[in-house]
């Protein structure tokens, strides 16, 4: 095992701590009046820390609270105005897009919460006088996932925004420590579908959020061509796509009996096996963090077993050496 491998093993293993970090930095975060009555939450991110946004919608889908919506670019929705919360999120600070949409919010007089990891994101955000909450970085915003979830989360939930029960959020929490019996099944999940060139994760609505995540993880940290699918949208449209001539493995993740019973109908028209993944948790948010941290160690190992370095993103960096550019 390399030593990129045992920095990123170490970053989810300490998950759990992470999150209660972070979760205690931001409930010591102030505040002005008038946050508890955001009429929208706008979520600005890329990549990892984009995916908090992915994961809040999720949860006010399953919990209530006011609509969430995702911005994974430069530029705000048109909508967006003074009665919106733009929640400004990431790992490094330095995110070009993030910092275009923190000064557009700005202009726009909504308000505003900054979770980071430090940067110029900060800066901006203390010379704005907004509310901020500073991460501890790990090596990776896919590794920092739970200190900018639980950051970002804590004021949500304060103020009613979205619905989650304490109890569900320290119950979330705790399932992060079970690294071992989830490291357990995610050898023998890499056992049974560790041969695969294209990977396909599929996660029952509302929590299209998990899917879009494990996508993404093991396009970056195993370097693997991957798809995410979603039930039951796929249905109409995905299953029609061939997977027949590529060697192709599909993973699921069931979180109630409606998602076990449409993924069991999907393997039977695609005629495909389909491995299945039981999110284990008493509420909603436990489940879906739980499979987080399954979805981290899976793609780790992967990475392991393909001889790749789940840290080093060769072709993001080349790509972040000349975004500048593209906005100007």
């Amino acid at each position: 095992m390399s030593s990129d491998f045992d920095v990123m093993w170490k970053a989810y293993s300490s998950w759990r701590d992470y999150a209660a970090n972070s979760l205690k930095a931001a409930s010591n975060t102030s505040f002005p009046i008038g946050y508890s009555r955001a009429k929208r939450v706008v979520v600005c991110g890329m990549g990892g820390s984009g995916g908090v946004g992915d994961y809040l919608a999720s949860l006010v889908a399953v919990y209530g609270g006011v609509p969430v919506h995702t911005v994974k670019s430069h530029r705000l929705p048109a909508w967006v105005g003074k009665d919106d919360l733009v929640v400004l999120v990431s790992f490094s600070g330095e995110t070009l897009e993030t910092l275009y949409c923190l000064r557009e919010a700005l202009a726009r007089r909504a308000l505003v919460y900054v979770v980071a990891g430090g940067g110029r994101l900060l800066k901006e955000a203390e010379e704005a006088n907004v509310p901020a909450t500073q991460i501890v970085r790990g090596p990776a915003a896919r590794a920092s996932f739970a200190q900018l979830f639980y950051a970002t989360l804590e004021p949500l939930a304060r103020f009613g925004l979205v619905r989650v029960p304490k109890e569900h959020i320290v119950e979330s929490i705790d399932v992060l420590g079970q690294v071992d019996g989830i490291v357990k099944l995610a050898r023998e999940a890499l056992t049974a579908t560790g041969n695969a060139k294209l990977y396909t994760f599929i996660s029952c609505s509302p929590f299209e959020s998990l899917a879009i995540r494990a996508k993404n993880e093991a396009c970056e940290n195993a370097k693997v061509s991957a798809m995410a699918w979603f039930l039951p949208e796929s249905f109409h449209n995905d299953i029609e796509g061939s997977l027949e001539d590529v060697e192709a493995s599909i993973i699921a993740f069931i979180h109630d009996n409606t998602c076990s019973r449409m993924v069991k109908t999907l393997s039977e028209v695609v005629g495909a096996p389909v491995y299945p993944i039981e999110l284990n948790g008493r509420s909603p948010l436990a489940k879906l963090m739980w499979g987080t941290l399954f979805v981290g160690f899976f793609t780790l190992l992967l990475a392991d077993k393909r001889g790749v370095s789940p840290l080093e993103t060769a072709r993001i960096k080349a790509f972040r050496s000349r975004y500048a550019q593209l906005f100007s």
